[in-house]
């Protein structure tokens, strides 16, 4: 993780699984070497909004099926909101690859 000391954002982020985990109890469970890198944009003084985020997992569903995803999901186009609004009107663009 990369942080900025002008304004405390932190631009980067990169996670890698070590040792497998369960999520949503039994259903799936993420393998080790499954990774996540996670980039943020500077749109104004003290405000990051995600950028790029890129994924490679592993995970076995159920005991069962094997799944593996290998996935860029990119926001832009960032409006500012009104006052009024409750969620911004950036929608991320998905680039999937299931293998």
């Amino acid at each position: 993780m990369r942080i900025r000391k002008q304004d405390f954002g932190w631009p980067k982020a990169d996670g890698r699984v070590i040792e497998p985990f369960f999520m949503g109890f039994v259903v799936a469970r993420v393998q080790k070497g499954s990774q996540i890198e996670f980039t943020q944009t500077r749109v104004a003084d003290g405000l990051w909004l995600p950028s790029p985020v890129r994924i490679n997992a592993h995970a076995k569903i159920l005991f069962i099926k094997s799944y593996d995803m290998d996935a860029v999901i990119t926001y832009s186009d960032y409006q500012k909101a009104e006052p009024a609004a409750m969620a911004s009107s950036a929608r991320p663009s998905r680039g999937l690859q299931a293998k």
